[in-house]
């Protein structure tokens, strides 16, 4: 969902940007039911144990995006810290929404929101991010996981970069380097100049020997092309990515979209040489 926006740290209770996503529509009670929840479910035991949340105020309590369904919740038993290691979670059960709840997914709407609820166990997180990642061990022990990191030269573009511009023969209108996991591998960003109102950003991940892509097309709207309100620009600076990780040598990342309206956050897969959206959730947070 790019036409909404945001920031935030994420729980692994263990993710394309698709552009778009609508705030989900909210129960009435507030109450924490364990057995209702697992019963309106559909389980699979193909699914990535992976989902996205958010904290309450004092670092100890998450509430999932996710308000509708979530396959086996109480598998979710790690939350992940901002350096990739697993903090034990205990499933609590469905919360439900109050008469009170705005609608946003804060802190500060914590208790009235929606959402599988989760304690953590022993520790507290204290990042200042909009959301965190939920996982379980299993997930977490199959990966191995790459912390990213500001780019030294956020500036220079790689050579797998200069390559996709010459092959979309588009001028560039804006790049960066967002992030950096090591010496010689880069995850950045590319906006080329509009083509017949036909908007194009690129995000690239370049390493030696391995180059993937994610494209991100849009129709050229002067006011919101990605996101709402966005100025007809890719705002790279509003991309956080959070986590990385190999599996089977493939690469997976999960990152989050900031935005005037909201964040989305989305965990994308290898597939091909390019990234594939795996899971996303959406968390609405206007300010009022």
């Amino acid at each position: 969902m790019r036409k909404k926006s945001i920031k935030f740290t994420l729980i692994i209770v263990a993710a394309s940007l698709t552009f778009g996503c609508q705030q989900k529509q909210k129960t009435t009670d507030n109450t924490t039911t364990d057995s209702s929840a697992k019963d309106s479910i559909v389980t699979s035991s193909t699914e990535d144990v992976i989902a996205f949340g958010f904290l309450d105020s004092l670092g100890k309590h998450i509430l999932t995006l996710e308000q509708d369904s979530l396959p086996h919740p109480e598998q979710y038993d790690l939350v992940l810290n901002d350096q990739g290691k697993g903090f034990p979670v205990q499933y609590k059960g469905f919360q439900k929404s109050t008469d009170g709840d705005n609608g946003r997914q804060t802190a500060d709407n914590f208790d009235k929101s929606a959402g599988f609820l989760y304690q953590l166990k022993e520790n507290k997180l204290t990042s200042s991010a909009t959301a965190v990642v939920l996982t379980d061990n299993a997930f977490l022990s199959s990966r191995k996981v790459l912390i990213p990191h500001a780019a030294k030269d956020a500036g220079t573009m790689p050579a797998a970069v200069q390559k996709l511009v010459a092959e979309k023969n588009r001028k560039v209108k804006n790049f960066k380097n967002i992030a950096q996991i090591d010496e010689k591998t880069l995850i950045s960003i590319v906006e080329f100049e509009v083509k017949n109102d036909s908007a194009l950003a690129v995000l690239v991940y370049s390493a030696p020997g391995k180059t993937i892509t994610r494209e991100y097309k849009a129709k050229y709207d002067d006011m919101s092309t990605w996101r709402v309100d966005d100025g007809g620009d890719f705002n790279m600076d509003y991309i956080d990515i959070l986590y990385a990780f190999v599996y089977k040598d493939n690469i997976e990342l999960v990152l989050s979209d900031m935005g005037a309206e909201g964040y989305n956050i989305t965990y994308l897969k290898e597939k091909a040489g390019a990234f594939v959206v795996a899971k996303e959730a959406y968390g609405y947070s206007a300010p009022f």
